[in-house]
Protein backbone atom coordinates (compact mmCIF):
# COMPACT_ATOMS: atom_id res chain seq x y z
CA UNK A 1 0.00 0.00 0.00
CA UNK A 2 0.94 3.69 -0.94
CA UNK A 3 3.62 2.59 -3.91
CA UNK A 4 4.24 4.85 -6.21
CA UNK A 5 3.17 3.99 -8.95
CA UNK A 6 0.49 2.13 -6.98
CA UNK A 7 0.75 -2.35 -7.52
CA UNK A 8 -2.07 -4.26 -8.08
CA UNK A 9 -3.00 -6.84 -5.13
CA UNK A 10 -4.98 -9.75 -5.53
CA UNK A 11 -6.41 -11.67 -2.67
CA UNK A 12 -8.71 -14.58 -1.47
CA UNK A 13 -9.92 -12.41 1.63
CA UNK A 14 -12.73 -12.17 3.72
CA UNK A 15 -11.57 -10.08 7.08
CA UNK A 16 -14.03 -6.82 6.95
CA UNK A 17 -11.02 -5.33 9.57
CA UNK A 18 -8.79 -4.90 6.22
CA UNK A 19 -10.90 -2.02 5.49
CA UNK A 20 -12.33 -0.66 1.99
CA UNK A 21 -9.94 -1.51 -0.32
CA UNK A 22 -7.46 0.97 -1.85
CA UNK A 23 -6.67 1.72 -5.43
CA UNK A 24 -5.28 -1.39 -6.99
CA UNK A 25 -6.95 -4.08 -4.40
CA UNK A 26 -9.08 -6.53 -5.54
CA UNK A 27 -10.83 -9.04 -2.91
CA UNK A 28 -12.19 -12.07 -4.37
CA UNK A 29 -14.88 -13.36 -1.55
CA UNK A 30 -18.69 -12.74 -2.07
CA UNK A 31 -19.43 -9.42 -0.11
CA UNK A 32 -21.08 -10.03 3.71
CA UNK A 33 -23.45 -7.09 3.61
CA UNK A 34 -24.70 -8.56 0.47
CA UNK A 35 -25.26 -11.72 2.14
CA UNK A 36 -26.59 -10.49 5.56
CA UNK A 37 -29.38 -8.37 2.92
CA UNK A 38 -30.83 -11.87 1.62
CA UNK A 39 -31.31 -13.32 5.08
CA UNK A 40 -32.51 -10.36 6.15
CA UNK A 41 -34.94 -10.40 3.82
CA UNK A 42 -36.01 -14.06 4.25
CA UNK A 43 -36.66 -14.17 7.43
CA UNK A 44 -38.83 -10.39 6.86
CA UNK A 45 -40.48 -12.56 3.99
CA UNK A 46 -41.26 -15.81 5.76
CA UNK A 47 -42.17 -13.90 9.24
CA UNK A 48 -39.35 -15.82 10.84
CA UNK A 49 -39.45 -13.41 13.71
CA UNK A 50 -37.73 -15.75 16.54
CA UNK A 51 -34.19 -16.61 15.46
CA UNK A 52 -31.24 -18.73 16.90
CA UNK A 53 -28.16 -16.81 14.92
CA UNK A 54 -25.17 -19.29 15.44
CA UNK A 55 -21.83 -18.02 14.17
CA UNK A 56 -18.17 -19.09 14.37
CA UNK A 57 -15.27 -16.65 15.69
CA UNK A 58 -14.08 -15.30 12.37
CA UNK A 59 -14.30 -12.03 11.00
CA UNK A 60 -15.86 -12.90 7.94
CA UNK A 61 -19.05 -14.39 10.19
CA UNK A 62 -18.30 -11.87 13.26
CA UNK A 63 -19.12 -9.09 10.11
CA UNK A 64 -22.51 -10.95 8.80
CA UNK A 65 -23.75 -10.75 12.56
CA UNK A 66 -23.30 -7.64 13.01
CA UNK A 67 -25.23 -6.91 9.63
CA UNK A 68 -27.91 -8.93 10.29
CA UNK A 69 -28.77 -7.26 13.41
CA UNK A 70 -28.51 -4.31 12.36
CA UNK A 71 -30.93 -4.74 9.15
CA UNK A 72 -33.99 -6.57 11.60
CA UNK A 73 -33.19 -3.98 14.89
CA UNK A 74 -36.32 -2.06 13.77
CA UNK A 75 -38.45 -5.05 12.80
CA UNK A 76 -39.93 -6.75 16.13
CA UNK A 77 -37.17 -9.70 15.73
CA UNK A 78 -36.15 -11.58 18.58
CA UNK A 79 -32.39 -12.39 18.32
CA UNK A 80 -30.58 -15.30 20.41
CA UNK A 81 -26.62 -15.36 19.36
CA UNK A 82 -24.59 -18.25 20.07
CA UNK A 83 -20.39 -18.00 18.66
CA UNK A 84 -18.07 -20.78 18.54
CA UNK A 85 -14.35 -21.85 17.69
CA UNK A 86 -14.75 -23.07 13.87
CA UNK A 87 -11.34 -25.30 15.10
CA UNK A 88 -13.38 -26.92 17.71
CA UNK A 89 -16.54 -29.50 18.35
CA UNK A 90 -18.89 -27.30 19.93
CA UNK A 91 -22.02 -29.06 21.92
CA UNK A 92 -24.65 -27.21 20.35
CA UNK A 93 -27.35 -29.02 21.96
CA UNK A 94 -28.23 -27.12 24.91
CA UNK A 95 -28.75 -23.93 22.31
CA UNK A 96 -31.20 -25.97 20.67
CA UNK A 97 -33.39 -27.44 22.77
CA UNK A 98 -33.75 -24.33 24.12
CA UNK A 99 -34.59 -22.51 21.34
CA UNK A 100 -36.77 -25.19 20.05
CA UNK A 101 -38.58 -25.47 23.63
CA UNK A 102 -38.92 -21.56 23.39
CA UNK A 103 -40.51 -21.22 20.03
CA UNK A 104 -37.57 -20.22 18.00
CA UNK A 105 -39.13 -20.28 14.46
CA UNK A 106 -34.95 -20.66 12.18
CA UNK A 107 -31.99 -21.55 12.99
CA UNK A 108 -29.31 -19.08 10.61
CA UNK A 109 -25.96 -20.02 10.29
CA UNK A 110 -22.92 -18.28 9.55
CA UNK A 111 -19.67 -20.25 9.82
CA UNK A 112 -16.90 -22.75 9.13
CA UNK A 113 -16.68 -26.54 9.19
CA UNK A 114 -15.56 -28.84 11.27
CA UNK A 115 -17.99 -26.78 13.64
CA UNK A 116 -21.00 -26.67 10.99
CA UNK A 117 -20.83 -30.72 10.68
CA UNK A 118 -20.84 -31.43 14.18
CA UNK A 119 -23.90 -28.79 14.51
CA UNK A 120 -25.73 -30.65 11.51
CA UNK A 121 -25.26 -33.67 13.39
CA UNK A 122 -26.50 -32.53 16.88
CA UNK A 123 -29.46 -30.87 15.16
CA UNK A 124 -30.53 -34.12 14.26
CA UNK A 125 -30.24 -35.53 17.70
CA UNK A 126 -32.71 -33.07 19.32
CA UNK A 127 -34.99 -33.40 16.01
CA UNK A 128 -34.65 -29.74 15.60
CA UNK A 129 -37.97 -29.33 13.08
CA UNK A 130 -37.85 -25.36 12.24
CA UNK A 131 -36.43 -23.79 9.78
CA UNK A 132 -32.49 -23.93 8.97
CA UNK A 133 -31.35 -20.44 7.16
CA UNK A 134 -27.85 -20.82 6.12
CA UNK A 135 -24.96 -18.69 4.52
CA UNK A 136 -23.03 -18.90 1.37
CA UNK A 137 -20.08 -21.25 3.71
CA UNK A 138 -22.86 -23.66 4.78
CA UNK A 139 -23.25 -25.01 1.13
CA UNK A 140 -19.74 -27.01 2.45
CA UNK A 141 -22.10 -29.57 4.31
CA UNK A 142 -25.21 -28.95 2.95
CA UNK A 143 -25.25 -32.91 1.73
CA UNK A 144 -24.75 -33.52 5.61
CA UNK A 145 -28.34 -32.04 6.11
CA UNK A 146 -30.04 -35.10 3.64
CA UNK A 147 -27.66 -37.85 5.86
CA UNK A 148 -28.88 -36.34 9.09
CA UNK A 149 -32.65 -36.88 8.00
CA UNK A 150 -33.25 -33.59 9.11
CA UNK A 151 -36.84 -32.31 8.14
CA UNK A 152 -37.46 -28.72 8.78
CA UNK A 153 -37.18 -26.60 5.81
CA UNK A 154 -33.72 -25.57 4.27
CA UNK A 155 -32.68 -21.90 3.00
CA UNK A 156 -29.23 -21.59 1.27
CA UNK A 157 -27.33 -18.36 -0.07
CA UNK A 158 -25.92 -19.33 -3.03
CA UNK A 159 -23.20 -17.82 -5.66
CA UNK A 160 -23.92 -19.33 -9.14
CA UNK A 161 -21.07 -21.70 -8.72
CA UNK A 162 -23.22 -23.28 -5.80
CA UNK A 163 -26.44 -24.15 -8.00
CA UNK A 164 -26.53 -27.86 -8.34
CA UNK A 165 -26.96 -27.87 -11.95
CA UNK A 166 -25.97 -24.46 -13.35
CA UNK A 167 -26.99 -23.81 -17.15
CA UNK A 168 -24.61 -25.29 -19.63
CA UNK A 169 -23.96 -21.12 -21.37
CA UNK A 170 -22.44 -20.18 -17.98
CA UNK A 171 -18.55 -20.12 -17.53
CA UNK A 172 -19.26 -22.10 -14.07
CA UNK A 173 -20.42 -24.95 -16.03
CA UNK A 174 -17.43 -24.66 -18.47
CA UNK A 175 -14.95 -24.28 -15.41
CA UNK A 176 -16.61 -27.16 -13.39
CA UNK A 177 -16.23 -29.39 -16.11
CA UNK A 178 -12.56 -28.49 -17.12
CA UNK A 179 -11.94 -29.03 -13.50
CA UNK A 180 -13.30 -32.60 -13.47
CA UNK A 181 -11.70 -33.48 -16.36
CA UNK A 182 -8.85 -32.58 -14.98
CA UNK A 183 -8.34 -33.67 -11.51
CA UNK A 184 -11.41 -36.21 -10.84
CA UNK A 185 -13.20 -34.18 -8.16
CA UNK A 186 -15.78 -31.14 -8.13
CA UNK A 187 -13.65 -27.64 -7.30
CA UNK A 188 -13.77 -26.55 -3.71
CA UNK A 189 -15.13 -23.35 -2.80
CA UNK A 190 -11.68 -21.80 -2.00
CA UNK A 191 -10.52 -22.92 -5.45
CA UNK A 192 -13.25 -21.37 -7.02
CA UNK A 193 -12.95 -17.65 -5.74
CA UNK A 194 -8.72 -18.27 -6.80
CA UNK A 195 -10.30 -19.39 -10.25
CA UNK A 196 -12.12 -16.02 -10.08
CA UNK A 197 -9.33 -13.94 -9.62
CA UNK A 198 -7.13 -15.68 -12.88
CA UNK A 199 -10.41 -14.88 -14.79
CA UNK A 200 -9.55 -10.76 -13.77
CA UNK A 201 -6.57 -10.90 -15.10
CA UNK A 202 -7.31 -12.66 -18.01
CA UNK A 203 -10.44 -10.15 -18.91
CA UNK A 204 -7.96 -7.00 -17.70
CA UNK A 205 -4.94 -8.19 -20.74
CA UNK A 206 -8.11 -9.12 -23.45
CA UNK A 207 -9.05 -5.64 -23.01
CA UNK A 208 -7.92 -3.10 -26.11
CA UNK A 209 -5.23 -0.62 -25.77
CA UNK A 210 -3.36 -2.42 -22.66
CA UNK A 211 0.11 -2.24 -23.94
CA UNK A 212 1.57 0.98 -22.42
CA UNK A 213 -1.03 0.99 -19.33
CA UNK A 214 0.07 -0.13 -15.90
CA UNK A 215 -2.09 -3.26 -13.88
CA UNK A 216 -3.81 -1.41 -11.96
CA UNK A 217 -4.86 0.97 -14.73
CA UNK A 218 -5.73 -2.33 -16.95
CA UNK A 219 -8.04 -3.66 -13.96
CA UNK A 220 -9.54 -0.58 -13.41
CA UNK A 221 -11.00 -1.28 -16.81
CA UNK A 222 -12.64 -4.22 -16.06
CA UNK A 223 -16.15 -3.67 -14.99
CA UNK A 224 -17.65 -7.07 -15.63
CA UNK A 225 -16.71 -10.16 -16.68
CA UNK A 226 -18.11 -14.15 -16.65
CA UNK A 227 -16.36 -16.06 -14.17
CA UNK A 228 -15.78 -19.68 -12.30
CA UNK A 229 -18.35 -18.40 -9.87
CA UNK A 230 -20.19 -17.07 -12.05
CA UNK A 231 -21.12 -13.05 -13.51
CA UNK A 232 -18.79 -10.30 -11.08
CA UNK A 233 -19.43 -6.74 -11.17
CA UNK A 234 -16.17 -4.72 -10.02
CA UNK A 235 -17.86 -1.84 -8.13
CA UNK A 236 -16.48 1.77 -8.78
CA UNK A 237 -15.23 1.43 -4.54
CA UNK A 238 -13.15 -1.77 -6.15
CA UNK A 239 -15.38 -3.97 -4.29
CA UNK A 240 -17.02 -7.24 -6.10
CA UNK A 241 -20.37 -8.19 -6.88
CA UNK A 242 -21.47 -11.84 -7.08
CA UNK A 243 -24.82 -12.75 -8.51
CA UNK A 244 -26.64 -14.41 -4.97
CA UNK A 245 -29.34 -15.61 -4.14
CA UNK A 246 -31.35 -17.41 -1.37
CA UNK A 247 -33.14 -20.95 -2.72
CA UNK A 248 -35.13 -23.10 -0.17
CA UNK A 249 -33.32 -26.70 -1.15
CA UNK A 250 -35.34 -28.80 1.05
Amino acid sequence: RGRQPPVAQIANAANPEFGPPRVGEYRFWPDWKQEAALVADLLMRENLKKVLLIYSADPYSEALRKELQDRVAANDFTVTELQYDPASTPDFRPALIRAEGGGAQAVVVFGLPPGLTALVNQMSEVKWSGTTVGGVNINMVVNKFDEAGLKGPLWLVETEAMIGDPPKDLEVSNFRRLYRDTFGESPAFYTVYLADALYFIAAGASLSDVKNATPVQILKGVRVFDSASGTIRVLDDGTLSFVMNVRRAR
